[in-house]
């Protein structure tokens, strides 16, 4: 059984909740996908497409370092490790297994440094607005002064909050700017979408950062 962060309890009540539910394998591959190693070569593929994409969306520098918050298992971090990468993540099992791969990666608690970039995909899409909130005053600490976050949050036309892991979040385009205002964020660049997603509807900016800067 996946090991929970007992600090963020809103993460961990749900987590439970969802195992009682479901089971543990339906939960063990709906928390985290990149904790979920079901599928090897697709897992390891799938990384590194999202690392290239991501190298390239926040223009990734040598010099720089970056946290990626909801490493997993290390199925993105692990394509990082030329550069100053660091992953943290609420499963203490995940962190185990990415630092069996050479990744410097953290339970969220342990982490202690400031960085130039935080990227986050596949997380905040899953998080309801009270766990998006947690989350994006965490990356705030941990970014150096005007430091960037690159963050996949699903801007539509409805509020809209998860009901459990595998459903998605979305916000309106002003929800979620004052979101970030009000956690010490201005936004840099914003992608909206048209379309459903309760219909699987998704706009073409599904899978883009949104970009933040720390104020």
């Amino acid at each position: 059984m996946y090991r929970m962060s007992v600090k963020y309890d809103n993460w961990n009540e749900w987590y439970l909740n969802e195992k009682n539910k479901n089971g543990k394998e339906y939960i063990y591959g709906t928390i985290h996908p990149a904790g979920y190693n079901k599928d090897e070569k697709e897992w390891l593929t799938s990384g590194k497409i999202a690392s290239d994409n991501t190298i390239n969306e926040i223009s990734l520098k040598k010099k720089e370092s970056v946290l990626e918050y909801g490493c997993g298992a290390g199925r993105i971090l692990r394509h990082l490790k030329k550069y100053n990468s660091y992953g943290v993540d609420i499963v203490e099992d995940f962190v185990l297994e990415s630092r069996k791969l050479g990744c410097k990666s953290y339970l969220l608690e342990n982490f202690s440094r400031r960085v130039d970039k935080v990227f986050s995909l596949t997380v905040f899409i899953h998080l309801r607005k009270e766990q998006a909130i947690t989350a994006l005053k965490y990356i705030h600490k941990h970014l150096k002064k005007n430091g960037t976050a690159y963050i996949q949050a699903l801007i539509y036309q409805k509020d809209k909050d998860a009901t459990n892991f595998s459903d998605m979040t979305s916000y309106r385009k002003e929800t979620f700017v004052k979101m970030c205002e009000d956690n010490g964020f201005r936004i840099l660049n914003i992608y909206e979408n048209h379309g459903d997603i309760d219909k699987q509807e998704y706009g073409e900016n599904h899978n883009r950062y949104q970009v933040l800067e720390k104020i």
